[in-house]
């Protein structure tokens, strides 16, 4: 194995940090113009939770990407059953408590203090959808109120039940199976958007323009770059330290001047 085998991210967290902030008061100022409390909508610092949320995307798949090629060339293969288990352990409780306590206020509560039920389907539907980790399906033709959150859960795990089997199959031509994903996701994304926008149902819409597919994609694709060439990125117009700044040396700001190897940060 190239390089030491656990090195820090550095910048990382910091990243996270400013990604969550935006989140929380993208939505945060959303649910205030939405309860009449604030009624100016021009603050340009308010519109950025879609742009933040795309970054987390982009950033799992960056992460997720690296211990699987780090995984893969220190053994040889990728433990799949392992890999799915962690995700379980890391994922699920939280979700499955989310799950429960979204649909309990749902079905139960709302409707005692408002006198008129809020879901426009069963909750038995809706614990179907989530349960099967189609929470983005769920939000896109049913309220779901609360539990609207959950929709960036069910993308991420429908994209690790796909990932790991994928590169563990295509380890020998890896080099090109992520450039094709990549620009395969984003033609498509893409396509979405400019043609399909008012060609298709509005839910249909929302529920396509929800797989984040590609975002994770161009992370999984930086990833295999640093990863693979990390000597000729150390070399070049991008590692300039002054290039943070204007964006062009992001993975600069993420890691420290040496190859890293496995990221210190649990995912």
């Amino acid at each position: 194995m190239k390089g030491p085998s656990r090195t820090y991210l550095r910048g990382l967290n910091t990243i996270r940090f400013l990604a969550a902030f935006f989140v929380l008061i993208g939505y945060g100022y959303q649910a205030l113009l939405q309860c009449r409390i604030v009624t100016d909508n021009t603050y340009v610092v308010f519109g950025r939770a879609t742009a933040a949320v795309e970054l987390f995307f982009t950033l799992s798949g960056f992460l997720i990407t690296y211990l699987l090629l780090r995984e893969l060339e220190s053994t040889g293969a990728v433990d799949i059953k392992f890999f799915y288990l962690r995700r379980i352990l890391r994922i699920w409780p939280l979700y499955f408590l989310a799950l429960t306590a979204g649909l309990f206020l749902l079905a139960e509560v709302y409707p005692r203090i408002m006198g008129q039920p809020y879901l426009s389907t069963s909750p038995a539907v809706l614990a179907i959808l989530y349960i099967l980790f189609l929470p983005n399906l769920a939000s896109s033709f049913y309220k779901v109120g609360v539990l609207d959150p959950l929709w960036s859960i069910g993308i991420e795990e429908q994209f690790y039940l796909v990932w790991a089997p994928l590169l563990s199959r295509t380890r020998r031509v890896v080099w090109a199976v992520l450039p094709a994903c990549a620009a395969i996701t984003t033609s498509c994304y893409v396509f979405l958007h400019l043609y399909l926008r008012y060609r298709i149902d509005s839910s249909w819409f929302h529920f396509l323009s929800s797989m984040k597919f590609h975002n994770m994609a161009i992370g999984s694709l930086f990833a295999y770059i640093l990863h693979e060439k990390w000597n000729n990125y150390r070399a070049s117009f991008f590692c300039n330290p002054g290039l943070p700044g204007n964006g062009l040396g992001f993975a600069r700001v993420l890691f420290s001047g040496r190859r890293p190897g496995a990221p210190q940060v649990d995912h």
